[in-house]
């Protein structure tokens, strides 16, 4: 393809996948691109006599052009592509849907901008790809200026523009925007719908993606498996079992209960909900269990403290199905090993995992950390955190928390100090950590220190000791107020 690219004014061969793009980012980060305009466009040019020999609505070259974008081969449409005559925007299209399809992002952006360049006008099949290779690269600038051109071609309100819109702002991280765009939409489709549920549960706020899928039945659309599966996701965010039950009797009803995606939801949903016996009931009508089921199933039985029946589950999915276990496997195993002490058992996932190279895993290591800290073996909590390439909050409380749970309150109080240098800043789950650090070792110059860092507006903790009573203003949240009292 590099031979063929070199006679594209899309290519460039000192071009290389930033660092950015390769890494998978554990929450969306604005990549916020360069408003120059793109080094590939040409000026147009005349057109030459074996150009005017093939016409654009010529169908045999259009599906030969067709075939080789369908096929991934970029180099032979893009040759094929300049010998045409580049008047028809279908062929544009054609070319800027096979570079997103194919994971040329850029390229897609770029041959975007050639299209400007030379008089060629976009339509509606031209924005959903070059807003989609947007949302894979983070490129919120260049996002931005194509939602603009959109309002001013008066594309704004195309419902299939608008939902790859919505798209592209949730995957960037902004639901504020994506919500705008939904909200201004004058017809809304399932596609839009599913995308906003999608987007909360994603984001964590479990109760907007219920009310939002609420609002989509309560206004006559029926919910598909992709709405319900992201509804089911909400729903073991926010424990709502009552509302995963009614979910689950829409999923019989809808015939989708032998879908193996709708019953991998089911089972995460009423794992996390507290009830093991219905999860197992699911999970025993699966027909062909992936290795995504059977995970779901372990993570079950760890959650809810059935520490036997998890290791049994991860050795029936060996035996059974002959499905060897992934990182996913190990990180829902660990927190049996932390509820029940089993050093020897979290002693050797570590080892299978070192051995299969899931290492390093951010959210295995935290894990990690918190059943060497559960299991009192401090030095090897603290051998893990040190070798992660890369912490973040989570990780930083839950070293907090190892140190407090092992009686080490200095260091504890150390390790929040280095957490209010580093660019991660503490959360409530960070004060809650250290506060019976601080109440042990009755130290007010730390209780200063921690006092501003506390998440809420005007808000004071008082104390000298833990057996004196803490008093804290309503702004104070629930979680962090029953920590505190608790001391």
């Amino acid at each position: 393809m590099a031979s063929t690219l070199m006679h594209c004014p899309l290519y460039n061969a000192n071009k290389k996948a930033s660092p950015e793009q390769n890494k998978p980012p554990k929450t969306a980060q604005v990549k916020r691109q360069n408003t120059r305009k793109s080094p590939f466009i040409k000026r147009a040019r005349p057109k030459t006599s074996l150009e005017l020999l093939v016409r654009p609505n010529d169908l045999n070259v259009t599906r030969d052009l067709c075939g080789f974008v369908e096929s991934g081969l970029m180099d032979d449409a893009l040759n094929m592509f300049e010998k045409m005559n580049r008047s028809d925007t279908f062929i544009w299209n054609v070319i800027i849907r096979g570079f997103t399809n194919n994971g040329l992002f850029q390229e897609a952006i770029d041959f975007y901008y050639r299209m400007e360049c030379e008089g060629i006008r976009s339509d509606n099949f031209t924005f959903p790809f070059v807003i989609k290779a947007c949302g894979e690269l983070l490129a919120l600038i260049e996002g931005q200026k194509i939602h603009g051109k959109l309002i001013k071609i008066g594309l704004g309100l195309d419902v299939y523009v608008c939902n790859f819109l919505i798209d592209m702002y949730l995957k960037i991280g902004f639901i504020e925007r994506a919500e705008k765009v939904f909200d201004e939409m004058l017809v809304r489709d399932l596609v839009s719908w599913n995308s906003m549920v999608s987007g909360y549960q994603i984001d964590g706020d479990g109760l907007s993606s219920l009310m939002c899928f609420k609002e989509m039945l309560r206004l006559g659309n029926k919910a598909d498996r992709f709405g319900m599966i992201s509804a089911l996701g909400a729903c073991s965010i926010e424990h709502c079992l009552r509302i995963g039950m009614d979910i689950h009797c829409q999923v019989i009803r809808s015939e989708l209960e032998s879908d193996i995606m709708v019953q991998t939801s089911l089972i995460d949903m009423y794992g996390k909900c507290g009830k093991v016996d219905y999860a197992e009931r699911v999970f025993t009508r699966i027909h062909s269990r992936n290795i995504v089921a059977w995970n779901a199933m372990i993570g079950g039985y760890a959650l809810n403290d059935y520490f036997f029946e998890s290791f049994a589950c991860m050795k029936r999915m060996q035996e059974e199905d002959k499905v060897i276990p992934d990182v996913i496997t190990m990180i829902n195993l660990i927190p049996s090993c932390s509820q029940s002490g089993a050093l020897l058992e979290g002693k050797s996932i570590h080892g299978y995992a070192t051995r299969k190279m899931f290492l390093p895993y951010l959210f295995l290591e935290t894990a990690l950390v918190d059943m060497y800290g559960k299991c009192g073996k401090l030095r090897l909590a603290e051998h893990v955190f040190n070798q992660m390439n890369e912490k973040n909050t989570v990780s930083w409380n839950t070293m907090v928390a190892a140190y407090v749970q092992n009686g080490q309150y200095k260091e504890a109080l150390k390790m929040f100090q280095h957490i209010l240098n580093e660019p991660l800043k503490p959360d409530a789950i960070t004060i809650a950590s250290v506060l019976p650090a601080v109440a042990e070792l009755a130290s007010r110059s730390e209780g200063h220190v921690i006092t501003p860092t506390l998440p809420t507006k005007n808000s004071k903790i008082s104390y000298s000791d833990k057996n004196k009573e803490f008093e804290s203003p309503p702004q104070t949240t629930s979680f962090l107020y029953s920590a505190i009292n608790s001391l």
